[in-house]
């Protein structure tokens, strides 16, 4: 029962010892112009075909039709994981795809507009994809606010602390044995 006690107490400090970064926010602001990638807080947001549209009101305007920008690729700019929380979609005239690198998809419908926050399909994911669909000749969505998560990561300290009292528990079971 003791060994179970400190077992419990071990496994509580390192659980509650996990770093959590805070959330980080795309917002966009003081952005006009065409660009190949804009990068805010650690993130990047890219066409992977042509360009991006940073429309002046601290929004990124996503459109299919006329010159190319569709679709738009998120990632972390040191390549890690990390959560696509939540983003304001203020205008759209064409079907949103958001596809995470895990597969998971969130689609919205041509109109829909307002706050969305992202279930745990989009969370230790590499990149999110955004596209909009080339509705009635022109598909377009502009997106404000887009929050991401770091991935949780045990700090170093932790795992040391808990390698000494898996040490310091092995220790105890070997004199233990011995009396």
């Amino acid at each position: 029962m003791k060994h179970l006690l400190k077992f419990l107490a071990l496994s509580i400090s390192f659980v509650s010892s996990c770093a959590l970064a805070a959330p980080t926010t795309m917002t966009f602001d003081g952005t006009f112009g065409l660009a190949p990638s804009y990068s805010e807080n650690g993130f990047t947001v890219a066409s992977t075909v042509g360009h991006i549209h940073l429309n002046g009101d601290n929004q990124l305007n996503l459109h299919n039709g006329g010159c190319c920008s569709d679709p738009y690729m998120f990632t972390a700019d040191n390549g890690s994981a990390f959560d696509f929380s939540s983003f304001d979609l203020l205008s759209s005239s064409g079907d949103m795809t958001f596809t995470a690198s895990n597969g998971n998809v969130f689609n919205l419908a041509a109109g829909v507009i307002g706050h969305f926050d992202l279930s745990s399909d989009f969370a230790n994911i590499t990149s999110v994809m955004w596209h909009v669909e080339d509705n009635l000749g022109f598909g377009e969505g502009n997106i404000d606010n887009v929050t991401f998560n770091a991935a949780s990561v045990p700090e170093p300290g932790s795992l040391a602390l808990l390698g000494l009292g898996l040490l310091g528990a092995l220790v105890v079971r070997r004199k233990s044995a011995n009396q």
